[in-house]
């Protein structure tokens, strides 16, 4: 079949595998290698390898799909979200987005887009693209409301005005 492997009758064109549960496939020297495996019981692995021995990890989730950068649970914070990106680090981790014009995250329902982030050397906007309102929370509870029609409310949740500002010791300085 021209098909070529170890550890078993090979299946593919490049057929390595381990034992039992756990199969791996190894590409490249000791100068750096490129690791494709993983467990038949919890997903799987795509590795980068140094010649120090330093892995960086691309885990893919068996069931669903999910991705997890550097750890093997791609919902972190237990949401229960059916597709996750995760990115795990014992220090700093951010995820970065970079265009030649802009970059930006698109976040959307059911294939719509209903709002979005971007970045640019000239501008940084948030936005909802539909006639929906931007809320904006601190501590689990909503300070800055933004209605669809552009009216603006602190404290309050359907202002009445351009600016409606709700509660105690509400100061507006017109001095400059």
């Amino acid at each position: 079949t021209g098909n070529i492997g170890s550890g078993r009758v090979p299946q593919a064109p490049l057929d390595v595998y381990k034992v039992g549960d756990v199969w791996h496939t190894i590409i490249g020297n000791d100068s750096g290698q490129l690791r494709i495996g993983g467990q038949t019981s919890s997903g799987a692995v795509i590795q980068s390898r140094t010649n120090a021995g330093t892995a960086r990890d691309l885990y893919i989730q068996r069931d669903g799909g999910n991705i997890a950068i550097g750890g093997t649970n791609a919902d972190i914070f237990g949401r229960f979200y059916n597709k996750s990106v995760s990115i795990s680090s014992t220090g700093v981790a951010k995820l970065q987005i970079n265009g030649t014009s802009y970059g930006g995250i698109d976040i959307g329902q059911n294939g719509t887009r209903y709002g979005e982030l971007n970045a640019s050397s000239s501008v940084f906007s948030l936005g909802a693209l539909t006639a929906i309102p931007m809320i904006f929370y601190t501590n689990g509870s909503s300070r800055l409301y933004i209605s669809s029609s552009g009216k603006v409310g602190i404290g309050n949740d359907l202002p009445d005005n351009q600016l409606t500002v709700k509660g105690a010791n509400c100061i507006i300085d017109s001095q400059s």
